[in-house]
């Protein structure tokens, strides 16, 4: 089912529930959510279950408010909606790519998995395995007191029967963990940490303020401090541990930035809009810039005034190169600010946007379908291209698609199967002005004489 086939019934309602500030927990492992919603007339508290597939599609879905037959309600729109909240991946996608996932999984990894490695006085929880304090956790508040306790001392040990985490395994990992050696990422998903980096998710995603400190030693960072309203804590940063955060570092608000090279390698990408390609001018390698002052750091540099640099280029270009058109759009799903840095012939707008649909019948009732962006037509101008989930509109640039219905930008339905095409997208219809499906039952009366 697509994300616009739950939401868009019920959106503006969507809009105010997140407002009001209605959704007060989300439990999710992987792509599996459970979301607890208040509702706006009982202010009892419902829940919506939704399971997401690797293509963010959503899999299945239901919430503790419904009749069976209905495929949507307020409260899942709600939680999609704060699942998404504004990005262009969900909740658990960012999660994964996340600075607090990183450093979590890294310390779990070193030091272990299991609370016994952690000490407590006085509410504090720290982990200094040679008398260096090397993580610490404080709750600040009752509430976050309560919590810290519940993830390192109280943790149950968790089952198939009572844990959400176990509904997106594959049967080897299953398999893995009844015989006790369950795989590296599983283990982390099991564990305080992986409750500690999700909380720390939560904070962040609802943009509560934090403040982000970070101590040198020999002109390197030592340890990272984070301090919000209701947690501090702290983690140590030994080579090892910082090499592998690096990358990630960036997901936070953080005074010190990372940077991809301090030698950009590339010239200018320019849009040939008669061959529909993109083609990439690289700096010729004698005036590109040797000098890097700095601390070397595995694959980084630091300068401790401008961030980590990358030593190694991630791709060496040594002419000019070409991405054809069936190859752009995976290029840009994989690395879009990179061709928004370097596009100078066109603009390329990274924040996903709605697309529209034109729908019409013609005289014989055939149905077509026209995807459009900003004006109708706007995809048929003779340099306009949809790539798939970019598009390239002529005269304006690129720019990357919400989710879509169909995979191809228009559609020919012809007269005999309009009835079966209906039926199939119906609650798509729903979402379209102007259009609403109605499903009824015909009876047939028969007279015998």
């Amino acid at each position: 089912m697509h994300t616009q086939d739950i939401i868009q019934p019920y959106s503006k309602i969507a809009e105010s529930y997140l407002k009001e500030k209605r959704v007060k927990e989300i439990i999710f492992s992987r792509g599996t959510y459970h979301v607890q919603v208040i509702d706006r007339f009982s202010e009892d508290p419902t829940w919506a279950f939704l399971q997401f597939d690797e293509h963010y599609h959503v899999q299945d879905c239901f919430c503790s408010c419904q009749v069976e037959t209905a495929p949507s309600c307020e409260h899942l729109a709600t939680a999609l909606l704060k699942i998404y909240n504004g990005h262009i991946d969900p909740l658990h996608q960012r999660f994964k790519h996340s600075f607090w996932k990183h450093i979590c999984a890294s310390f779990a990894k070193k030091y272990d998995y299991d609370s016994k490695i952690l000490t407590q006085k006085d509410g504090v929880y720290s982990l200094k395995p040679n008398r260096n304090i090397l993580f610490s956790a404080k709750g600040k508040t009752e509430l976050a007191k309560k919590n810290l306790n519940e993830f390192i001392d109280l943790k149950k040990k968790e089952t198939e029967e009572t844990s959400l985490k176990f509904s997106n395994l594959s049967k080897n990992e299953l398999q893995l963990w009844k015989e006790g050696r369950p795989s590296e990422d599983f283990r982390f998903e099991l564990s305080f940490w992986s409750d500690i980096a999700k909380w720390l998710m939560f904070l962040q995603d609802d943009n509560r303020p934090y403040q982000v400190k970070i101590n040198m030693a020999n002109q390197i960072p030592s340890k990272i401090k984070i301090t919000f309203e209701d947690i501090e804590v702290s983690f140590g940063l030994p080579l090892d541990i910082l090499t592998q955060v690096i990358p990630f570092l960036n997901t936070i608000d953080t005074p010190i930035k990372v940077h991809e090279t301090k030698n950009d390698p590339i010239e200018k990408i320019l849009y040939n809009k008669i061959k529909k390609s993109l083609e990439i001018y690289p700096i010729k390698k004698s005036e590109r810039k040797k000098d890097f002052v700095g601390t070397p750091i595995g694959d980084w540099i630091f300068h401790p005034q401008e961030g980590f640099y990358l030593i190694k280029e991630r791709k060496s270009y040594e002419k000019k190169e070409s991405i054809l058109s069936h190859h752009i759009d995976e290029q840009l799903e994989k690395n879009a600010p990179f061709f928004q840095k370097h596009l100078t012939n066109a603009s390329l707008e990274i924040k996903p946007i709605a697309p529209r649909y034109l729908i019409r019948f013609d005289e014989s009732w055939n149905l077509s379908v026209e995807l459009y962006l900003f004006e109708p037509k706007d995809l048929l101008h003779p340099h306009s291209v949809f790539f798939g989930k970019w598009i390239f509109i002529q005269d304006k640039g690129f720019y990357r698609l919400q989710e879509t219905v169909f995979k191809q930008s228009s559609l020919f339905i012809p007269r005999d199967k309009v009835s079966e095409f209906i039926h199939q997208y119906r609650l798509w219809f729903n979402s379209q002005l102007g259009f609403e499906t109605h499903l009824a039952t015909v009876q047939t009366q028969m007279d015998y004489e």
